[in-house]
């Protein structure tokens, strides 16, 4: 997940918690998600290439 490129609104009307920190919690659950045979973590834009691996 690219770390710092995220979209969202706000939802603090309804009793969400503010864009900056939904976007810190989705950034730190991403950050050390893993399951057999797979993994999940987070980088800046500029790590970010669409060139074949």
């Amino acid at each position: 997940m690219v770390a710092d490129a995220h979209t969202t609104e706000d939802l603090t009307e309804w009793g969400a918690p503010t864009p900056d920190k939904v976007i810190s919690h989705l950034n730190l659950y991403w950050t050390w998600q893993d399951a057999p045979g797979r993994s999940a973590t987070t980088t800046k834009t500029e790590g970010v290439t669409f060139a074949p691996a």
